[in-house]
């Protein structure tokens, strides 16, 4: 009897850190989004080598905080995946990776032109982030576990602060002009002056739902996007700043979308009851807190959830806010909407967003206020200026030299990326023709 309870014990907890550890679940698959079979993924860190299924897809536990991941095809360019040193021991990550015909990405592959400029590119600094503000940049930079906030203008470094803490991976711009750092639990609110001061942290799940969706400040009224059912129907709402009543002005809804990713829900559920007996199951105990990472309990799970994740998606609808109200870009129903500063519509039109190319964001300009479409095809991005308002906008960019470019922005007709080069982030900018 000893040795069953024992045995029972051990078994428990292995399984239990088996659960804990990092997981990686990834669908590999070709630029035209096909997926690629039996391609080979290999943790150098933890010399851990298994194949994907005949989908593409795969699950690999990454046990090493440092893991370095591999995915080898004999077609295609090996993509590589270096595991951010931010995870938590139970955090799992779901990633779609693209890789590159041999032959096609050294023709797409360029020496380094003269057109593109290098901004900030600091020894054994590695940047995370960047933000354009006035006639400079705020760079967010790391160097081993210290931080640095820099304040870049006219080509040099004007002032710089060190972080209290590391953990911060983005910066962010609220509707209101405040600036925050953004990590994995925690959002906080800074002010620049001469100094650095910090005015307030919250949860980032309290950051999201209260400041990160608010799209337009105006005089006497507020404006806040919300995506809901399964992230298919997106709603834009005005809130009166004296009286608190709300005008809800926008609505979009994708009901079979909505219909697809709850049977996903579902199917999930289903499996976790099959998998877990009922003096282990959260949700007969009433313990569970609705966070599906609690069912990540098998490998079949990891793969429902990843696929979930893709199913419940956002609509591709993004709101900005400019000196003559609000526009939408609706890339679910092919239409630009105009509203005024009293939330009317005053026209909307059909606009053909890319479909023959991967569209992913709507971008705008912080300093012209023009608005371009980003596509990607063969692992080159482009820039494609969208007429609004009337304005001509035929600008247009394609980043040749560097496939793949990372934290994309828009200020003044320049176009500022960071580029990757033996594991440090620089940044650099090419102008708009």
């Amino acid at each position: 009897m000893m040795r069953h309870l024992i045995l029972f014990l051990l078994l428990y907890l292995w399984s239990s850190a088996e659960v804990s550890s990092q997981t990686l679940i990834g669908t590999i698959t070709n630029e035209n989004l096909e997926p690629l079979p039996f391609a080979e993924v290999y943790d150098s860190i933890n010399n851990n080598r298994i194949n994907g299924d005949v989908n593409g897809t795969f699950v690999l536990n990454l046990e090493h905080a440092s893991s370095n991941v591999s995915i080898y095809h004999p077609e295609y360019q090996t993509e590589r995946f270096l595991l951010p040193d931010s995870l938590q021991p139970t955090d799992t990550i779901t990633r779609i990776f693209v890789l590159l015909n041999k032959v096609q990405l050294v023709e797409e592959m360029q020496v380094y032109s003269e057109r593109m400029q290098t901004v900030f590119d600091e020894a054994n600094m590695n940047v995370r982030d960047f933000l354009p503000i006035n006639d400079g940049l705020l760079v967010l930079s790391s160097q081993k576990r210290r931080c640095t906030l820099s304040i870049l203008a006219y080509g040099k470094v004007v002032n710089s602060f060190e972080l209290n803490n590391c953990s911060a991976h983005t910066l962010y711009r609220d509707c209101f002009g405040n600036i925050h750092l953004i990590g994995d639990k925690e959002a906080t609110q800074i002010w620049l002056d001469n100094d650095l001061h910090y005015i307030s942290t919250s949860p980032i799940k309290e950051f999201e739902s209260t400041v990160a969706n608010c799209t337009g400040n105006f005089e006497k009224t507020t404006v806040f996007e919300t995506f809901s059912n399964r992230n298919k129907k997106y709603t834009l709402t005005a809130i009166n700043k004296e009286r608190r009543n709300k005008k809800h002005f926008y609505h979009c809804y994708d009901k079979a979308g909505e219909r697809v990713a709850r049977t996903h829900y579902r199917l999930i559920i289903m499996e976790y009851f099959k998998r877990m007996p009922e003096y282990k199951n959260v949700i007969s105990l009433g313990v569970w807190t609705g966070d599906l990472k609690e069912l990540d309990v098998h490998k079949d799970i990891h793969t429902m959830i990843a696929w979930y994740r893709v199913k419940e998606a956002r609509l591709k609808i993004q709101t900005f806010q400019n000196d003559q109200g609000l526009l939408t870009f609706n890339q679910f129903n092919d239409s630009i909407y105009y509203f005024d500063n009293e939330f009317n519509t005053m026209e909307s039109e059909h606009y053909p967003f890319a479909k023959s190319n991967r569209i992913f964001d709507v971008i705008q300009d912080y300093g012209t206020s023009k608005y371009y479409e980003l596509t990607q095809h063969n692992g080159i991005y482009t820039l494609t200026g969208i007429p609004v308002w009337g304005e001509d906008n035929s600008g247009s960019l394609s980043i040749n030299e560097v496939p793949f470019a990372e934290k994309i922005k828009i200020h003044d007709n320049w176009v500022y990326f960071l580029l990757s080069e033996n594991g440090f982030n620089s940044i650099q900018r090419i102008a708009i023709e």
